[in-house]
């Protein structure tokens, strides 16, 4: 969906026109539509159950509260079938910033959501009836792109690592975290490769992956379109996506979360890269290995997979704060999806050691004699 205007007022009991960016965002994937001088009524709950809209008036706009006890899609799904004709997103009590999920590109929602601060959404749900009015205008449009690829000219093609990063960003902003920096990362990689003439045992395929901020689909597509014997060529996948967040951890997928039959081998990648941090006396962060990069289709094609990644939209916790600095109770990359995702937005020190990482993995991986030993 590409969106081409929005806007967010309060009409009763006062009138209150609301900022894009700081009072209210626009969830991604969210339907088009108009709403004039509607009430709101607060859930007060994530609206993850039907039951939850039990006394929802049809015809109103309906007010939650973010949560990871269910996906998005689930909550206004309920509060599409009970009637609501608009849902607003209340974040969470630690976050200043509007709420910045997402919902699925193939969810079959009809009515605008969109993401608000904290105190926006105390202030509807204590206002005596609130009325709003919302306008978000967009179009879905046909457009292609491609993945690019470059590989070694030596290795062997039985035995091919891919280092993987997507290339694309979300229209709101330039993406120089989500993804400049894990693709700068991939390409860096790929020129010191080919400048020290590296003896290598596997083929190396460089992939900078198109459409991933629509649902992986670069990746999927070229997973995909492999024969089976393609399949069995490939051993291993790298991922690497946003790789330089200013309130970074230092996270490494955890291979043991994979599926059999390839648990053990993404644990063997899970722990060169902990050796790399042990070694350098980095702290890192096992973190949860669930599919939402360009890994995904490969794990599902059960081959091996593992990367790094410093955060995006989640919070840092107590404990991070202690391990990595930072700020506590706030948000890993405050600029993701955002226009603010720009060159100030990177941790160059986090990027640097990222990209030694990266490169470690990749020699002593395309260096083995026998990959699948």
């Amino acid at each position: 969906m590409i969106y081409t205007s929005s806007s967010f007022q309060q009409i009763s009991p006062v009138v209150q026109t609301y900022v894009e960016g700081t009072d209210y965002s626009i969830v991604e994937y969210s339907p088009s539509g108009v709403v004039t001088n509607i009430q709101i009524v607060p859930i007060n709950s994530a609206g993850c159950f039907l039951n939850n809209f039990a006394q929802f008036p049809a015809g109103s706009v309906a007010l939650i509260t973010a949560t990871n006890i269910c996906v998005l899609d689930v909550a206004v799904a309920n509060a599409e079938q009970s009637g609501a004709v608009a849902v607003l997103v209340q974040n969470d009590i630690d976050q200043s910033t509007p709420y910045k999920g997402e919902l699925s590109s193939d969810m079959s929602a009809t009515i605008p959501v969109l993401g608000i601060n904290y105190l926006l959404g105390v202030d509807l749900s204590s206002a005596l009836t609130p009325f709003i009015s919302i306008v978000v205008e967009g179009s879905e449009e046909t457009s292609y792109t491609s993945n690019l690829l470059a590989e070694t000219t030596t290795g062997s093609e039985d035995s091919i690592i891919i280092v993987g990063s997507h290339l694309d960003s979300v229209p709101a902003g330039p993406g120089i975290n989500d993804n400049g920096s894990g693709s700068a990362v991939n390409l860096e990689v790929a020129i010191q490769v080919f400048k020290q003439s590296l003896p290598i045992s596997s083929k190396i395929r460089f992939a900078w992956w198109g459409a991933e901020e629509l649902g992986l689909l670069g990746s999927t597509y070229y997973v995909e379109n492999l024969s089976v014997a393609e399949k069995n060529q490939i051993l291993v996948n790298l991922n690497y996506d946003m790789l330089a967040s200013p309130n970074f951890f230092r996270g490494v997928y955890n291979g043991s979360q994979a599926e059999p039959p390839i648990t053990q081998s993404c644990s063997k990648v899970t722990q060169i890269y902990a050796s790399f941090w042990l070694d350098q006396s980095l702290n890192f962060t096992l973190t949860e290995f669930n599919g939402r990069s360009d890994y995904g289709p490969f794990l599902e094609a059960n081959i091996t997979a593992g990367g790094l990644k410093t955060g995006s939209n989640g919070v840092k916790t107590i404990e991070e704060r202690k391990l990595y600095g930072g700020l506590a109770q706030a948000i890993h990359d405050p600029c993701y999806h955002q226009l603010c995702d720009n060159i100030e937005n990177v941790n160059q020190e986090i990027l640097i050691e990222n990209g030694q990482a990266a490169a470690n993995i990749l020699q002593i991986l395309a260096s083995q004699s026998d990959l699948r030993s």
